[in-house]
């Protein structure tokens, strides 16, 4: 009678396993490749050199008595702005922009305009749930100043 050889099973086993796991990391490449990757701005590097003027904005926004004071009301669905009192509120521009982390293509931009009481209105129903940054950049006197808050939509 013939003997029956035994079969080594660890190569088919090793090449097996090989195979699936190069097959998964195929598909994972893919699929990472595939999802948008968004730094923090379209121009990060740019604004990243120019960073130094952003701690001037920030030091002489500090610096003021009274800087803005931003509130959001998630209740009454809106952000206000409040501009010092001391200055006077036909002379106050710029820019506020809601800025969403997670997806620059949700981003706002709205032009600074505050009324006598020297404050500013932002209804919030069109924003989506979740973290936003407000950031404000305003002028006053040839000056430029900054402020933000991070607020959380429900």
């Amino acid at each position: 009678m013939a003997e029956k050889t035994k079969r080594n099973l660890w190569p088919a086993g090793l090449i097996t396993v090989l195979g699936l796991f190069a097959l998964w990391l195929t598909v994972f490449i893919i699929y990472a490749s595939s999802q948008r990757s968004n730094l923090v701005s379209p121009t990060y590097y740019s604004e990243e050199l120019k960073y130094q003027e952003q701690i001037d904005r920030v030091n002489r926004s500090n610096s003021l008595e009274n800087n803005v004071a931003i509130t959001f009301q998630p209740r009454m669905g809106k952000i206000l702005l409040k501009f010092p009192q001391n200055l006077d509120y036909s002379q106050i521009t710029g820019e506020v922009e809601l800025f969403r982390p997670s997806d620059d293509r949700l981003d706002i931009m709205l032009p600074i305009n505050p009324d006598a009481d020297h404050k500013q209105v932002i209804p919030t129903s069109k924003l989506q749930s979740g973290m936003w940054k407000v950031r404000v950049w305003w002028n006053y006197g040839g000056l430029e100043y900054y402020a933000e808050e991070v607020i959380v939509q429900p």
